[in-house]
């Protein structure tokens, strides 16, 4: 059996496609659903609150770590590098 050579922009093309396949069959499983839902929930509601001017660009964070937790106490707006250099998510 021969093999055929990949050049490199095949074989990243390939890795690619298989990450992609991975990544939809991951975002199809109904934790990771729930978890996006509950994310987006909180953004729409940090919009609502604080207008989408001052969510533009930056991150929604749960102070208390929990994503499910949407209270509007809970919820405060921080630039993406302090959020996601924190070690509570």
């Amino acid at each position: 059996m021969m093999l055929n050579k990949l050049t490199r922009g095949e074989v990243i093309a390939e890795n690619q496609n298989k990450r992609a396949i991975r990544q939809k069959a991951y975002n199809a499983l109904p934790e990771n659903r729930e978890k996006r839902s509950n994310n987006n929930k909180a953004r729409r509601l940090a919009i609502l609150r604080h207008g989408a001017a001052a969510v533009a660009g930056k991150d929604v964070d749960h102070v208390d770590g929990n994503p499910l937790n949407n209270r509007a106490a809970n919820l405060r707006i921080l630039s993406r590098k302090v959020n996601r250099g924190r070690n509570n998510n």
